[in-house]
């Protein structure tokens, strides 16, 4: 019991909190760039919001600041998604691709495994497995402890939750999504360093 306990406690994975629908979020203010009939605003602490803790920690040590906006094309051309620049302070800029985000923040499996070998070696030695048979007669012995059983439970989580913070931010890539003439469209870009989302500009 106490080896199960240490175990439990020793394992780290968490699930995936999912970003918030962005169609739903609070955005202050609207900017319109007459130049390029873009109506565009952004939304305040997204990754806050989303309850996802470990991958605020992991943006605030990497130094990425991640945006949510709302952009509507006002002209009557449609207008894709790739097409889109960005301005901070004047100076054109290059939002990170959310698919290697999702690669780079994703939860490492190295802990569990390598903490599970020694509890689980323990508890064969002192609970040796039970010889099990089947109809046949053949030997079925379950090699299984409940150590590796945690170990193996907490790599399913793991894995779980990097394949839903991929899927999450590539369905919020931008570049991959066409803007239709006055039809809203949301998207989530991760930009190095701390920005004043008052000085970033959207542009065609």
């Amino acid at each position: 019991m106490i080896l199960t306990l240490a175990l439990l406690l020793a394992s780290c994975a968490v699930e995936h909190k999912v970003i918030p629908e962005l169609s739903i979020g609070n955005i202050d203010t609207y900017q319109f760039n007459e130049t390029d009939s873009l109506y565009y605003g952004y939304f305040k602490d997204l990754l806050k919001e989303s309850c996802n803790k470990r991958l605020q920690r992991w943006a605030k040590r990497k130094h990425y600041t991640f945006v949510g906006f709302k952009v509507t094309n006002a002209s009557l051309e449609f207008t894709k998604g790739y097409q889109l620049k960005y301005y901070y302070k004047g100076q054109k800029i290059t939002p990170v691709r959310n698919q290697w985000v999702a690669h780079k923040a994703r939860q490492k499996s190295k802990a569990s495994g390598w903490l599970a070998l020694p509890f689980t070696l323990i508890e064969k030695a002192i609970w040796p497995p039970e010889e099990v048979y089947d109809e046949y007669g053949f030997s079925q012995n379950d090699e299984s402890t409940i150590s590796s059983q945690i170990a193996e439970d907490d790599n399913k989580v793991r894995k779980q939750a990097n394949k839903d913070l991929a899927e999450d931010l590539v369905s919020h890539e931008i570049s991959d999504k066409v803007l239709h003439t006055g039809v809203p469209v949301y998207g989530i870009m991760v930009l190095e360093g701390d920005i004043d989302l008052a000085q970033l500009e959207i542009g065609k």
